[in-house]
């Protein structure tokens, strides 16, 4: 079996080899021109994965601008609370003010 130069082989030396009513065998090695064409199922599986790597990267994208969106939230409620507590607080003083200037004119 001759694999590989194959087209170098002279016709003449062919018909030579071979006896009347013989065949000869030539191989041919198809693993070069496999890995040079691809598979179709190869194709869908490399797309298929180009697909889920893409979609991963949409999720993963549109998860970071929730988590900021709820980190966002989380300050402005934060924000609210800490309004609140300061104008509770001011409350808190102006009566003190006005206790004190009570008991000062009570005195």
């Amino acid at each position: 079996m001759i694999a590989e130069n194959e087209h170098l082989i002279p016709e003449s030396a062919k018909i030579s080899w071979c006896k009347e009513n013989t065949f000869l065998t030539i191989a041919l090695d198809v693993a070069e021109e496999l890995m040079q064409s691809k598979d179709p199922m190869d194709e869908m599986a490399e797309q298929i994965q180009l697909n889920i790597e893409k979609r991963l990267e949409e999720t993963e994208d549109k998860i970071l601008e929730k988590v900021k969106d709820i980190n966002n939230a989380e300050k402005s409620e934060l924000l609210k609370t800490i309004l609140q507590v300061k104008g509770d607080h001011q409350e808190i003083l102006q009566i003190l003010r006005l206790l004190k200037e009570k008991s000062q004119i009570d005195k």
